[in-house]
């Protein structure tokens, strides 16, 4: 696999209302995928995603969680369907496919392993057997540390019913289990100094206590037809390409009941040759997960609401013929060092002084591009609008060095010491903030 390129497809809390609004203006053709997903969930009792992904003004993520799961779940699938299928046709390196838990639904619907009904139908059924089984009585967190030192704190806490749901990345970890016991975490993990954020989810999921849940979303999923494999899917659950040969109604039940380890299938990819990647989703959310370990495409990530710009695809893989992945990854023709994790130093950004002649006014996009070069992310994550912290996951102590610079650039006085990050977790607000600044500077200097 020599240097091949990455598409990711979230999971859970990868939902934005409006979405799709300016796409599906510029692909009419979003509007028959929204169409026939809007069937499916009908067939389940549930609202169209139609109005939550093309209104604005449609209800948020908490809102449209609660009120209508199967709907929630269905909008994520659908809006990661439609930046896919937007993306314009190209011809370069090889496309591997990966989807993080109900991300691997959508990975292995863009791989043509089942159509765009069979996989909202796995979407469907699977939330209302996990919010029937599930439902209110089980929670997720994630922990800002990596698994090791997350381990060692759920032996502190000593409640055997909690267990490691998600091995994100070096600095984040999912523990899954009882909604009580999953708060007593979050309360110890405090103590600790660690954040500890609720996934936003109806139910937990990836524990080895669900495989009652697992047997009973088989027996609904087993009968939907599927198809070859077009291109290959790398699960960070089952560790390995899927095969035609495989049962992918079982593989993708007993996701519930097994871990999945994102860091290490990265790091898997990356050293086979994977040296980009592309997140297809009305949010990026797994960007800053991944791109300490295999850098983003600037151009290729597609904006919530804007069609994508170009992914590479496979000039050697038909979109006709089946396909079938390599036995085993092959050995790394050349193992590069490692990105630096979020938070420490980016050694670009550290080489690459800013020009020393800056604008003389401080734009949005003059300041996106210090964050971004700072912490090796592409342009498109952060919008206005983007809380840095919430959304990306950058610590306050991250942004506030990165802010500094900012000032450096501009020309400006240092952080005075009452200053308080929390209060401008946006680009937009940062950018106030400096145009203020600017104002004081040069009122002093009149």
């Amino acid at each position: 696999m020599s240097q091949s390129h990455l598409i990711v497809f979230p999971g859970a809390a990868a939902y934005k209302c409006g979405a799709l609004a300016d796409l599906a203006e510029k692909h009419r053709e979003t509007y028959g995928l929204l169409s026939l997903i809007d069937d499916v969930a009908d067939e389940f009792g549930s609202g169209p995603v139609s109005g939550p992904l093309l209104d604005p003004g449609e209800r948020d993520l908490p809102a449209l969680m609660t009120d209508d799961p199967v709907t929630f779940h269905l909008a994520i699938y659908a809006a990661s369907i439609a930046v896919y299928r937007a993306r314009p046709p190209a011809a370069n390196a090889p496309t591997v496919l990966l989807g993080l838990s109900l991300g691997e639904v959508m990975a292995l619907v863009a791989a043509g392993a089942y159509d765009v009904l069979s996989g909202a139908r796995i979407v469907a059924y699977r939330t209302r057997i996990m919010c029937e089984l599930l439902g209110g009585e089980t929670a997720a967190v994630a922990i800002d540390a990596d698994a090791h030192r997350t381990r060692h704190l759920l032996g502190a806490v000593g409640n055997p019913a909690l267990a490691v749901a998600v091995e994100g990345a070096a600095t984040q970890t999912v523990v899954a289990g009882p909604a009580p016991a999953v708060e007593e975490l979050r309360s110890q993990a405090g103590h600790l100094g660690l954040r500890a954020t609720p996934i936003a989810s109806p139910f937990a999921s990836h524990h080895p206590d669900y495989t009652h849940v697992a047997d009973r979303l088989w027996r609904a999923i087993e009968s939907l037809p599927r198809r070859p494999l077009r291109l290959p899917v790398y699960s960070p659950i089952h560790s390995g390409f899927y095969r035609d040969s495989d049962d992918l109604a079982r593989s993708l039940a007993d996701h519930v009941c097994r871990p999945v380890r994102l860091r290490t299938a990265l790091e898997t990819l990356r050293d086979a040759g994977v040296d980009s990647f592309t997140e297809c989703s009305a949010r990026p959310l797994l960007t800053p997960l991944i791109s300490p370990v295999i850098p983003a495409r600037t151009a290729g990530l597609p904006e919530p609401t804007r069609p994508p710009a170009p992914a590479q695809t496979d000039r050697t893989l038909s979109t006709d013929a089946p396909h079938q992945p390599p036995a085993e990854l092959p050995a790394p023709a050349g193992q590069s060092p490692a990105d630096p994790e979020p938070g420490s130093t980016n050694p670009v950004a550290a080489n690459n002084p800013a020009p020393e002649s800056p604008p003389a006014t401080a734009t949005f996009e003059s300041i996106r591009d210090i964050y971004a070069q700072a912490l090796g992310y592409p342009e498109e994550a952060f919008e206005p609008d983007t809380d840095m912290e919430a959304d990306l996951g950058i610590t306050s102590m991250r942004q506030t060095e990165i802010l500094g610079t900012v000032l450096h650039r501009f020309d400006l006085p240092e952080l005075p010491d009452h200053f308080s990050i929390s209060a401008y977790p946006t680009i937009s607000k940062i950018l106030a903030f400096v145009q203020d600044q600017t104002a004081g500077a040069q009122a002093v200097a009149r």
